[in-house]
C-alpha cells in the first residue's frame, strides 16, 4: 500500500524563517500515514468505532535535507516497510516536485485496546496480514537516548487545544513544545538536521509538565517529565 499527495507549503505550516516549520513537518508525515490508513479503512478514528481501539505513534524519527520554502510545491509519499503481529512501521519521503529529496521519515505504530489500554495485534483491528511492504528509507534506525546531565528548562501545562480525539496530547504538540523551548535567535543560529522522537506515556490536559535538556557537541536530549517519570523524550541533531 502506497499513499502520495501533492502538497504546497502555504503560510499557516511556515515558521519565522519562512520555510517548512519542524511541527508542520511532523504534521504533513502523520496526515499522509492518516490518509493512507483511511484508504485501508484502519485510521484512528475508524478503528476506535469498529474495533473499539486506537493506532497511536511509539517513536519517529524524521531526517531534513532541506526544509521547503514558502509556496513550494512539494510530493509527499508514504507506505509500509514492516508489520508483524503488534507493530507497522511506515516510511515517508517529502521530495520536491523535481523529485529533489527533502525529508525522510519513519514512524512506529502499534494499536491498543481504548477499555484495557493493552497493545492489541493487529490483525484484530482490520490490519491486513498481507499488506506489501516496500524498500526502508537509509539512516532511520530508531536509537536508545542517555539521560544524564539534564536541566529544566521550562514547566507548562496542557490546554484544551493540545488535546486529540483519544483525550490525550496529540504527539505533534509534544514536538510544538520542544521546539517551543528553544529562541528563535538560536534556532536561526543551529539548524536542526534530525529529530527523534519516543512517546513512552501518554499526558493529559491540566498536567504539570517540564522540559529537560542536555547537551552534547551538536546533539541535545530534551524530555517532556510529569512528576519523575518521563513521558515522551527527543533526540535533536544540529548541523556540524
Amino acid at each position: 500500500m502506497e499513499y502520495t499527495v501533492k502538497r504546497n507549503i502555504h503560510a499557516s505550516l511556515c515558521d519565522h524563517t519562512p520555510y517548512l516549520s519542524y511541527v508542520a513537518a511532523f504534521q504533513m508525515i502523520q496526515d499522509s500515514v492518516t490518509a493512507m490508513m483511511a484508504e485501508m479503512n484502519i485510521d484512528g478514528v475508524t478503528t476506535m468505532r469498529l474495533y473499539g481501539a486506537v493506532w497511536v505513534f511509539v517513536r519517529s524519527n524524521v531526517h531534513i535535507i532541506r526544509r521547503p520554502a514558502w509556496r513550494e510545491d512539494v510530493i509527499v509519499k508514504s507506505y509500509f516497510t514492516y508489520h508483524n503481529a503488534v507493530k507497522v512501521l511506515v516510511d515517508t519521503e517529502i521530495n520536491s516536485t523535481s523529485g529533489e529529496p527533502l525529508i525522510h521519515a519513519r514512524l512506529e505504530m502499534c494499536s491498543l485496546d481504548v477499555s484495557a489500554g493493552r497493545v492489541r495485534k493487529t490483525y484484530t483491528v482490520g490490519f491486513p496480514e498481507n499488506t506489501e511492504c516496500g524498500a526502508k528509507l537509509p539512516d532511520l534506525d530508531f536509537t536508545r537516548f542517555g539521560r544524564d546531565g539534564f536541566e529544566t528548562v521550562r514547566k507548562f501545562v496542557p490546554n484544551s487545544t493540545n488535546i486529540d480525539f483519544c483525550g490525550h496530547i496529540n504527539n505533534v504538540e509534544y514536538v510544538r513544545y520542544i521546539i517551543g523551548s528553544y529562541p528563535t535567535s538560536e534556532l536561526n543560529k543551529r539548524q536542526i538536521v534530525n529529530i527523534e522522537m519516543h512517546y513512552i506515556d501518554q499526558s493529559f490536559e491540566n498536567d504539570d509538565l517540564e522540559i529537560i535538556r542536555s547537551s552534547l557537541q551538536n546533539v541535545d536530549t530534551v524530555c517532556i517529565r510529569r512528576a519523575d517519570k518521563v513521558t515522551t523524550e527527543c533526540k535533536l541533531t544540529f548541523a556540524e
